[in-house]
């Protein structure tokens, strides 16, 4: 069972950092001095398909929000699970932190 825990741990680490890499910081939302956190889930599959992806907490910004549904919806059939990873879904939240320097 650890071998198995590792794997989707690993396989998490990647997602999480894949996500992170896809987070751009809409120009509008700068320009407007907009921040904010935005939680999203969304369920990953085998296949590396993304669906059901809802915003759990909004920044309170719309446009911010949407940036973080477009940053988990990039990865959609990039990311498929490695074959140690005996699952056909995982569920998975994250949070984007969009804040100004």
């Amino acid at each position: 069972a650890l071998g198995i825990e590792s794997a989707q741990q690993r396989y998490e680490n990647a997602l999480s950092q894949a996500l992170k890499k896809n987070q751009s910081y809409p120009r509008r939302a700068k320009r407007r001095h907009k921040e904010g956190r935005v939680k999203v889930s969304f369920t990953i599959h085998q296949s590396g398909a993304v669906s059901d992806v809802h915003i759990l907490n909004g920044s309170g910004s719309f446009i911010l929000d949407k940036a973080a549904v477009k940053a988990v919806k990039k990865i959609n059939g990039l990311m498929p699970f490695p074959k140690e990873l005996k699952k056909s879904a995982l569920s998975e939240v994250i949070s984007f932190n969009y804040t100004l320097n």
